[in-house]
């Protein structure tokens, strides 16, 4: 419940859509207003973080996508 009101709050605050997993993963690690002031751009590690988190939810998406049922 907690992550589902906070990626809401991510979107209604800094207009990040809910399947946007790097955007999202960056504005919980610097909170909102840290994500809006960009403070992830100074931490080269994070955005690679971010990068691997995005990769993730795309993997993740392809397998759910070939596990339905036609």
């Amino acid at each position: 419940d907690f992550m589902g009101w906070y990626m809401n709050q991510s979107f209604t605050r800094n207009g990040i859509q809910l399947h946007d997993a790097r955007n999202q993963y960056l504005a919980y690690h610097e909170g909102h207003t840290g994500y809006s002031r960009q403070s992830y751009n100074s931490k080269a590690w994070l955005i690679g973080v971010a990068g691997k988190v995005d990769a993730r939810a795309r993997m993740y998406q392809g397998q759910i996508a070939g596990c339905r049922l036609r």
